[in-house]
């Protein structure tokens, strides 16, 4: 902090010439120089360990020997010069520190919010590439039952088939024996009956023939039929099987591109933490500043030091323009009647708002992994991968907090570049970030 040698420096050139030659009129039979009662003060004051030599020191350089005012009006003149000069740059300290603290939790509550929104975003986007790749395997294990349908009426194809290969030929041979036509004119006189019993057999044949052909029609048109509906069925599953492989693939694609704009919004989202969490530190680092004794120009302990060894000081010599004497019951009444918090003010340190905003739910900034969805895939590669490849895991990736450093594994290089980007609002394709993805690999890796 500021060194008490300069507490006074800059009181006014008109108390700087001032004399102390008149003597004080606290007392009539006491006479004594203005000198004399900074020494009375100081004295007095070390007895309580307030340290204000530095302060009476600057007085007494306002003593010009051989002045002619009155030990009242120039103990009156450096009272206004202290309220004017160092109470209000004491005040104006306080009221900086405070700002500067108003400021930093300002900071640290925007980069707060946009570290919970974009976890928010990258929550949302998880979840839907998790239940992208869900149904990307469902839809894989469709086109696996519609393998083996096509497979099944391939092969159920084949019995009705064959049968009508089968069928498709028939074949008649007439009994020679019992087409025999035998007539003895010399006993029968004619011929007719046997020739009518002839054409009876022959039409009993041919009947026989026709129905027979008939039959064996109608047994290989039914086969055909079979045979018919088989191959469609055949074609119906091939057809199936062309669809569900198109849809698959579709869905592929599409879980492919919702994991790509997942992986950079994860990574943005890693990048407003490490933002965040550099204002946690700047927050943290001038609440050290604030609480350091003999520290900087924030010090909060050297300030209130620094205003008691002032406060008191002034008053003693108040007192003594009112009359009192320079004794231990006037320094109690002094020392009594300081009040910082209310002469200066109460230093709100936002404590509270660095607790809420440090809470799990916000990030504590002491994280070692972030949790998204809870689970991630290790999608399969190849052109037509087993849906029992698409494996499921507990997904937990371990982060880095520290600025500038690549948040997660599969974020790639870039990082740098792309919390500039981001904080920036400009368009995230920078090849820094963009470049250091692994797309399609991270992808099939389920990273």
């Amino acid at each position: 902090m500021r060194a008490c040698t300069a507490l006074l420096v800059t009181l006014t050139a008109n108390v700087a010439t001032v004399c102390f030659a008149a003597r004080n009129n606290f007392k009539a039979e006491r006479k004594s120089t203005v000198t004399h009662v900074m020494d009375q003060i100081g004295a007095l004051l070390q007895t309580r360990g307030v340290s204000s030599g530095a302060v009476l020191e600057n007085l007494r350089t306002l003593v010009t020997p051989g002045a002619t005012e009155s030990l009242n009006e120039v103990l009156t003149k450096v009272i206004g010069d202290i309220e004017a000069n160092v109470e209000s740059r004491i005040k104006a300290g306080h009221v900086d520190t405070q700002t500067a603290l108003k400021t930093r939790i300002d900071e640290l509550n925007l980069a707060t919010t946009h570290a919970v929104d974009q976890k928010k975003t990258s929550d949302e986007l998880d979840r839907g590439w998790f239940n992208c790749v869900a149904d990307e395997k469902a839809k894989k294990v469709a086109v696996e039952e519609a393998e083996a349908a096509l497979a099944a009426a391939q092969k159920a194809q084949i019995a009705p088939c064959q049968l009508q290969e089968d069928r498709k030929m028939f074949s008649f041979e007439a009994n020679p024996d019992s087409l025999s036509f035998v007539c003895n004119i010399a006993t029968h006189g004619n011929c007719d009956p046997q020739l009518q019993n002839y054409e009876a057999q022959v039409e009993s044949m041919l009947q026989g023939l026709e129905s027979d052909a008939a039959a064996a029609e109608k047994r290989w048109q039914e086969a055909k039929a079979a045979c018919d509906a088989a191959k469609a069925e055949v074609v119906a599953k091939r057809s199936a099987l062309d669809s569900a492989i198109s849809v698959w693939k579709a869905a592929r694609k599409d879980c492919l591109a919702k994991h790509e704009s997942r992986q950079i919004t994860v990574c943005i989202f890693g990048t407003t933490l490490q933002h965040k969490c550099s204002k946690v530190a700047v927050y943290k680092s001038l609440l050290k500043e604030v609480d350091t004794v003999n520290g900087g120009e924030h010090s909060h302990p050297d300030r209130i030091k620094e205003w008691k060894a002032v406060a008191v000081t002034k008053c003693m010599i108040s007192k003594v323009v009112e009359g009192a004497e320079i004794d231990t019951a006037t320094l109690d009444a002094c020392e009594s009647s300081l009040n910082y918090d209310r002469d200066v003010g109460v230093l709100d340190r936002q404590e509270s708002q660095l607790a809420a905003l440090t809470s799990p739910k916000k990030f504590t900034c002491e994280e070692a992994t972030i949790t998204f969805g809870g689970e991630t895939w290790e999608v399969p590669q190849g052109e037509m991968p087993a849906s029992s490849e698409y494996v499921s895991k507990a997904d937990h990736p371990e982060v880095s907090l520290v600025a500038d450093t690549t948040p997660f594994a599969f974020c790639g290089s870039g990082g740098s570049s792309l919390i500039q980007n981001f904080w920036g609002h400009n368009t995230m394709v920078d090849g820094g970030f963009h470049g250091g993805l692994t797309s399609d690999p991270m992808h099939q890796s389920g990273q």
